[in-house]
């Protein structure tokens, strides 16, 4: 299961750490909250 998530994991922090490089702050938050819905389903 860990190494899954890890596979999953590295586009989706990428996308973060895109978005709060344009987004700042705000859209970060939205991003990472996007994320943790995204691994619950």
């Amino acid at each position: 299961m860990l190494s899954n998530t890890l596979k999953k994991g590295r586009i989706k922090y990428f996308y973060f750490f895109f978005c709060c490089l344009q987004g700042g702050m705000r859209l970060c938050i939205i991003s990472l909250w996007t994320i943790c819905s995204i691994d619950r389903n």
